[in-house]
């Protein structure tokens, strides 16, 4: 939603183009010839989403501006759009078109033709973000072109307007407005271009920064020191290195394939092979683009993301941890090695504090958010001498905790969610904060010096997402890592525990389970086979349940399921373990001894249902072998011939004939008597 109208007047669009090189509006559009090969524009009609990425690829890099940057705003104002159900797409506060164009003061004609030419559309939207750029009432990142994408925070921030709600924090607690507008096109192109998985850099912001005066804002920080940023990958071109930014990285077959050549570690130098290209499937919604790249042994060559690398620049220097930051640079031709200075303030005294092979260094034992600004220089050595090269530029970073990694979120009850992550070295404590949507605002619900967070009063089923940072406590300062990578989880019944399998009778199994918190009720599933097919056996509000109608003998696999029911729709746990038993006749009860005379004792017990027939066994010890005494259908035997005064000790099992083997209970508890 964005007009030409800014303090000194309006700029009409047959002024001079701001495009780089471009004099007429006429020749402007030369970019759009980039992008013929995917057809021509139909009317009223959206081209394919990949012949939309190569116009806004094309119209940014004719302006000038990293592409990142002009489809994370395309994204924001129409979702890439031109046209919704064949008409163009005007928003309720009038803004035209994929671009979002607000501005009623221009004439009739060029209304008409932003609203039904998307190419004029991207122009005009370019064209705009360009003056923002020049604006020099807006601050900039310290030694950044335009190449970096961090240092368009301000200018995407006046393209939507300088205003009070874009504020960069919030003014009455200090936290990240998460709702300002460049806020999201940032995580636009966070989620966009880099798939996520890249965290771009954050400015330093304090609530001292900003004057705000009626509804908009006045800026009292000119220049940032920011670390960490981001070049923008369509400047790569044959020859570049490159190093690949997560682990597993892809080659693929051709761009946007679904074969790959081989899997990268994190880390990998690789060297582009040529130009960018896009996404050989039409209905791919990718934004990024694709690079031919080699790694450096020659073995491998394929397409790679431009979501996964980052140009292997000459000299940076990042926070590592609390105390430490690393040094990296691109191989020096040559070289015998590398010597690392370092100084307190950009013009002090440099002192050497490494030399290395290497093409990084770490330097360690630093203090906590102290600016430190290093420069470094490559030497060859020729007999006995060093023969050095020039200084490189001076690269500065501060040292701050690290970011939380191995961050997940899961359900822990029907209201609760638990988070967790890796320890941070150095780090006093963590702050975790919550949103209900992945770019919606995100409000801080904990601080714990632990590594897990248990998150309560939630609402059952809703997703809820989490991002966390540590900090260090420096005095009475909280010094903040950056955010982590956002996590999602749904609170749901917990999973039930303590799941056991026993036979109840000779065709019957009966499971149990201790109770789950806030559960209306719960589903128990069989099997025949662990690996097998289950099969709703039935639901109870019980902890138990009691499953009738077996095969004697047969093994049984169960597993069990709590669901809570919210309104109409029943809310499942995972399942739970597979426990597993088979039906077998239960062990006779009330076995007694009775002394019948001076040498005979009577044995009787309960009748055991779908039993076939009992085994009486005896000892003369308890501990002692017992010895198969009778095998009766009967529920008494009288065993005659004893000692007087001698103990004599018992145990009795039922059991069922299937076939022609016999299935057995368990035994009852021994007894004895005397004669």
């Amino acid at each position: 939603m964005k007009s030409f109208l800014v303090k000194t007047g309006l700029l009409v669009a047959c002024m001079v183009s701001l495009f780089h090189g471009k004099a007429t509006a006429e020749s402007e559009t030369e970019w759009s010839l980039n992008c013929e090969q995917y057809g021509d524009i139909k009317p009223n009609e959206n081209p394919t989403y990949q012949h939309i990425n190569c116009l806004l690829t094309n119209a940014a890099i004719q302006a000038d501006i990293p592409p990142e940057v002009v489809k994370g705003i395309a994204t924001q104002e129409s979702h890439w759009r031109q046209f919704v159900d064949g008409k163009p797409f005007i928003s309720n506060d009038n803004g035209i078109g994929i671009m979002q164009i607000t501005d009623t003061t221009l004439p009739k004609e060029q209304q008409e033709r932003l609203k039904n030419d998307i190419l004029y559309n991207i122009e005009t939207g370019v064209r705009i973000l360009n003056n923002k750029a020049s604006l020099t009432t807006l601050p900039h990142i310290n030694g950044a072109g335009r190449d970096i994408i961090e240092n368009w925070y301000f200018p995407v921030m006046a393209y939507n307007g300088v205003v009070q709600v874009n504020s960069p924090l919030v003014q009455e607690s200090g936290e990240i407005n998460h709702e300002a507008y460049q806020e999201k096109v940032f995580l636009n192109i966070k989620e966009g271009s880099y798939m996520g998985d890249t965290v771009l850099a954050r400015y330093p912001f304090e609530v001292k920064d900003f004057k705000y005066v009626d509804k908009f804002i006045e800026f009292l920080e000119p220049e940032y020191i920011v670390q960490g940023v981001h070049e923008t990958t369509i400047e790569l071109k044959a020859g570049d290195r490159v190093l690949t930014t997560e682990g597993d990285v892809k080659l693929r077959e051709t761009p946007g394939s679904p074969e790959y050549k081989v899997k990268l570690p994190i880390g990998t130098p690789l060297k582009i092979e040529g130009t960018f290209e896009f996404d050989e499937s039409e209905i791919s919604e990718n934004q990024f683009v694709w690079f031919l790249a080699k790694t450096l042994d020659g073995q491998y060559s394929g397409y790679v993301s431009s979501a996964y690398i980052e140009k292997q620049v000459a000299f940076k220097a990042a926070s590592s941890s609390y105390n430490s930051i690393k040094t990296s640079w691109a191989a020096v031709s040559g070289a015998s090695g590398y010597e690392i200075y370092r100084s307190t303030s950009s013009t002090g005294t440099y002192s050497k504090v490494g030399t290395t092979t290497s093409t990084s260094f770490m330097n360690s034992g630093l203090t906590t958010n102290q600016s430190y600004y290093y420069k470094m220089r490559a030497y060859r050595t020729v007999g006995s001498t060093k023969v050095y090269s020039n200084y490189s530029a001076i690269v500065t970073a501060k040292p701050i905790p690290a970011v939380p990694s191995s961050v997940k979120a899961a359900s822990s009850s029907y209201n609760s969610i638990k988070t967790s992550w890796a320890a941070v070295s150095g780090a006093s404590g963590y702050e975790i904060y919550r949103s209900t949507s992945s770019t919606g605002t995100y409000s801080k619900v904990g601080t714990t010096t632990s590594t897990s967070f248990m998150n309560s009063g939630l609402t059952t089923n809703r997703s809820y997402y989490y991002k966390m940072r540590a900090y260090r406590t420096v005095g009475s300062t909280k010094v903040y890592s950056n955010y982590s990578a956002i996590v999602t989880a749904k609170p749901l019944p917990a999973v039930p525990s303590s799941v056991k399998a026993a036979s109840s009778s000779y065709n019957s199994v009966r499971t149990s389970w201790t109770a789950v918190s806030g559960a209306s009720g719960y589903e128990v599933y069989r099997a025949t086979s662990s690996t097998g097919t289950y099969s709703l056996a039935g639901s109870t509000t019980s902890t138990s349940y009691t499953n009738t109608g077996l095969t004697t003998n047969k093994p049984y696999y169960y597993k069990i399921r709590a669901y809570r029911t919210v309104g109409s729709m029943k809310v499942y746990s995972n399942y739970s373990t597979v426990v597993t038993a088979k039906p077998v006749p239960t062990v006779p009860t009330n076995f007694k001894a009775t002394r019948i005379s001076s040498t005979s004792l009577k044995l009787t017990w309960v009748s055991v249902s779908g039993a076939s027939g009992y085994e009486l066994y005896r000892s003369t010890s308890f501990s002692g072998t017992y010895n198969l005494l009778k095998s009766t259908t009967s529920l008494y035997y009288t065993n005659s011939s004893l000692t007087t005064g001698k103990t004599y000790y018992y145990k009795l099992r039922a059991y069922r004939t299937v076939g022609t083997t016999k299935v057995y209970s368990g035994w009852t508890t021994i007894i004895s008597a005397k004669p």
